[in-house]
C-alpha cells in the first residue's frame, strides 16, 4: 500500500516509486541559515508522513573513524581561526575522507534493490565540495586535488541547495565572519561546478523561511519524480 511523503503544498512522494535515496547537499556561508532550513525541511517531511525516512548528515559520513580531535584549546565557534595542518597530514585525512564517501555511496547503491518500498531523504549539510570551497575551515594548506578528483568520481547528488543572501546581513549573524569574507564565499559558490541533477539558490535575507522551505520541498518532489520507476 502506498504512503505519501508530502512536500510543499501537497506534492506527493509515493513510497515504492523512488528508485533510490534522494540526496540533498546544502551549502552556504556561516550565518546564512543552513541549519535552520535543514531542520524545518526535516520537520515538514516527518510531519507529512512519519514513515518517510529522513537522514541528516554533516560534512562526512563517518563510516571510517577519523583522527581523534583534541579538544581543550580548540575554539569550535571559530573554525576559520585554527591554522592549517601540514600537507602530509592533510593528504592522509583527504584519503580517509575519500574512503569514507566511497563506502557510503557503495552502501547506497547496494541497498537500492532491497528498499523499493521506502523513501529515504538524505539532508547533507556541508557536503564534500565544502572542503574544496573553503579549505581554511577544514585546516587545509590549500585546495585539495584529492577531494576535487573525488567530487568528480562520486555520483551526482539529486539537489544542491545554496543558502545565500546579502553579505552584510549574513555577517551580522556571525561576528567572527566579515562581510567581505562572506561575499567571497558567495562568489565561490556561484562559480563552483557542483555535480548535481538540480540546483536552487535561496536568499534567506529577503525571503521568509517558510517560502524557502516550500521551494526546497517542491524541488525535492521534482527530484523524486525524475528518479521514479517507469
Amino acid at each position: 500500500m502506498a504512503s505519501a511523503c508530502v512536500g510543499a503544498r501537497g506534492t506527493p512522494w509515493e513510497r515504492g516509486t523512488v528508485r533510490s535515496d534522494v540526496v540533498v547537499a546544502w551549502y552556504g556561508p556561516d550565518g546564512a541559515g543552513k541549519s535552520t532550513l535543514v531542520e524545518r525541511v526535516h520537520q515538514r517531511l516527518r510531519r507529512a508522513d512519519p514513515a518517510c525516512v529522513v537522514e541528516r548528515r554533516h560534512w562526512r559520513p563517518c563510516l571510517v573513524p577519523g583522527p581523534v580531535r583534541r579538544r581543550g584549546n580548540v575554539d569550535v565557534t571559530n573554525p576559520h581561526g585554527q591554522g592549517a595542518r601540514s600537507r602530509s597530514v592533510a593528504a592522509v585525512r583527504d584519503v580517509l575522507v575519500g574512503i569514507d564517501f566511497g563506502l557510503w555511496w557503495a552502501r547506497h547503491v547496494i541497498r537500492r534493490p532491497w528498499t523499493r518500498d521506502s523513501v529515504r531523504v538524505v539532508l547533507w549539510e556541508r557536503y564534500l565540495d565544502d572542503a574544496c570551497l573553503d579549505p581554511v575551515r577544514y585546516r587545509r594548506p590549500g585546495s585539495s586535488s584529492v577531494l576535487r578528483l573525488l567530487a568528480k568520481l562520486l555520483p551526482p547528488v539529486d539537489l544542491v541547495v545554496i543558502v545565500a543572501g546579502d553579505p552584510t546581513t549574513i555577517a551580522s549573524r556571525k561576528h567572527e565572519v566579515t562581510a567581505e569574507r562572506t561575499a567571497e564565499a558567495l562568489d565561490r559558490l556561484r562559480d563552483h561546478p557542483f555535480r548535481a541533477r538540480d540546483r536552487v539558490w535561496l536568499d534567506t535575507t529577503s525571503d521568509p523561511v517558510d517560502a524557502c522551505v516550500d521551494t526546497v520541498l517542491a524541488r525535492l518532489g521534482r527530484a523524486a519524480a525524475t528518479r521514479s520507476v517507469t
